[in-house]
């Protein structure tokens, strides 16, 4: 009669075992690059993801994504703009019609929704920014997931703060 609890405890140790394998042998992405950003705009479903600009500055990349345009940059990047240690997501909008106190909108929605930073962008639109570190331990999965959970976040963001949250729940 106990060697069926052995028996289980053995096939959880086993299923365990292979979940942590199949873990370890996902690929860490140390540094941000053209293939890591591609693939995670197009795990989101953009097909028009493109690189807008690498000389000088840090790089970006933009694409459409359930409506949105996305960006996406590097951030604490080596000298040749090759390999960064971070990635930021932005989207910018206009301000929602009914907004007439664009600091306090901004400061409610920080509060509101902290996981990212939301600032005016310029006197007719404002920008989500989500920020994540690297730091040599992040699949390309991770990624993938982050930038859909932040497509997902910026469009709750807009349904809420324009009023229409009522029509998208």
């Amino acid at each position: 009669m106990e060697a069926r609890p052995m028996k289980s405890l053995l096939i959880a140790a086993g299923l365990l075992a292979l979940s942590l394998s199949a873990h370890a042998q996902e690929t860490i992405v140390e540094y941000l690059s053209d293939d890591v950003v591609q693939t995670a705009f197009t795990e989101n479903g953009s097909s028009d993801a493109q690189k807008l600009s690498s000389d000088g500055d840090e790089p970006i990349w933009a694409g459409t994504i359930d409506g949105y345009t996305i960006y996406l940059s590097g951030v604490a990047c080596d000298e040749m703009n090759q390999q960064c240690q971070g990635l930021r997501l932005i989207s910018i909008q206009n301000y929602p019609s009914n907004v007439t106190d664009k600091a306090a909108f901004l400061a409610s929605t920080n509060e509101m929704f902290a996981a990212v930073k939301t600032a005016s962008f310029d006197d007719e639109s404002w920008m989500i920014n989500y920020y994540v570190i690297l730091n040599g331990g992040v699949t390309q999965q991770n990624i993938n997931e982050l930038t859909g959970i932040y497509v997902d976040l910026v469009e709750t963001m807009f349904d809420r703060l324009s009023g229409d949250a009522e029509a998208s729940e």
